[in-house]
């Protein structure tokens, strides 16, 4: 009897009863749409996070190398700390400063209506300064990007920089320049056109192999210290095209 009972299906609701049913499936619904965002946001504040602890310790390991040999080299610079591992050496008149690592905030870097092609956890900048020499020229700066530029999923430090478009009418003292990831490097990176472009391509900061980059820049702090660090020749200097995934 209870078999068969259970078999009876329910009547059917109508009226005030059936529009509460309704409503109610749909409060259900949206309470659980609503539970679904909010875990997916919390694993991907979360993932971001452990991404960035990433970043720092091996943001650290550079920084670390960097000073050592330029210090090694001239042991005579004058050296300052900066914050979360930052630092700046000074010779002469000119000064190389390497700023620490920052956060990137999601949403200036990538939105729904404005996607990028890869994502960006952290960025630091690389510069170069010496007083503006006649021509207008006063150094460089190169960006560094914690990203998966390369292949989806793989975070590593990047360097690279940007200029701008040669019909841009702005005065500039220092080229190539470095940009945190926000709207205007999300163009440059981009398909389309942009008032600013890639000047150097995305180049893989490998620890344990970081001898190419810090004898680079050594050649240009020395080059600046003796008052000899000149404005490239012609920009980009090396061809970025192929170096980051679109």
């Amino acid at each position: 009897m209870l078999a068969r009972l259970g078999q009876i299906p329910a009547a059917a609701l109508s009226g005030g009863l059936a529009a509460l049913a309704e409503a109610n499936q749909g409060a259900v619904a949206r309470q659980a749409e609503d539970d679904r965002r909010a875990s997916a946001h919390a694993t991907e504040a979360d993932r971001r996070r452990a991404l960035f602890e990433a970043a720092t310790t091996s943001f650290a390991f550079i920084a670390d190398s960097f000073l050592t040999t330029l210090t090694n080299a001239a042991p005579s610079a004058e050296i300052s700390k900066g914050n979360l591992g930052g630092w700046t050496v000074r010779i002469n008149d000119a000064q190389l400063t390497l700023s620490g690592p920052r956060e990137t905030v999601p949403e200036i870097w990538r939105t729904t209506e404005t996607p990028a092609p890869f994502d960006v956890i952290a960025s630091a900048t690389l510069s170069l300064k010496v007083p503006t020499n006649p021509h207008g020229y006063g150094g460089r700066s190169h960006a560094l990007w914690y990203a998966d530029a390369q292949t989806e999923d793989q975070y590593q430090w990047f360097e690279t920089a940007f200029m701008s478009m040669p019909f841009r009418p702005v005065v500039e003292t220092t080229k190539p320049f470095a940009l945190d990831p926000h709207h205007e490097s999300r163009a440059a990176v981009g398909s389309g056109m942009a008032m600013h472009q890639v000047a150097w391509p995305f180049i893989p900061l490998v620890i344990g192999d970081l001898d190419e980059f810090i004898d680079r820049w050594a050649t240009w702090l020395a080059q600046a210290a003796n008052g000899r660090l000149a404005h490239p020749s012609h920009m980009p200097e090396r061809n970025p095209q192929g170096s980051w995934r679109k």
